[in-house]
């Protein structure tokens, strides 16, 4: 029985480590667009599969781009804007601890219980 989407995805990021892909579908003709490495030791992707499963592998530098483009920048923020505004996009909700549960929120990061931002409240 093949993986559901969301179980394919945390199993690739758990074997990728610390880089962040943006797209994972894992059928034919997917793209894998990867903009940056949130730390530690860079992963290497076995091309091989980019080749034999007819995937794109792109990769972004968003900060050096938003520098030689910056028209380009505002209009790719103008456009998520609206899909946000519009309700096109859902985002994960942010993890809500207190301040004096800093060390709790730190560890699940750490221990990637933890999926989008985490918020620290008074």
């Amino acid at each position: 029985m093949a993986m559901r989407p969301l179980e394919r995805f945390r199993s690739i990021r758990a074997k990728l480590g610390s880089v962040i892909v943006l797209a994972v579908a894992l059928t034919l003709l997917v793209s894998y667009l990867v903009i940056g490495f949130a730390g530690g030791e860079i992963p290497r992707l076995p091309i091989n599969q980019v080749l034999l499963n007819n995937r794109t592998l792109v990769g972004v530098d968003w900060g050096a781009w938003t520098g030689r483009d910056p028209e380009g920048n505002q209009a790719l923020l103008a456009e998520l804007m609206r899909l946000a505004g519009d309700g096109s996009l859902h985002p994960v909700e942010p993890t809500e601890y207190g301040l004096d549960d800093v060390v709790g929120a730190l560890t699940d990061l750490q221990d990637r219980k933890v999926g989008g931002k985490v918020v620290l409240v008074p």
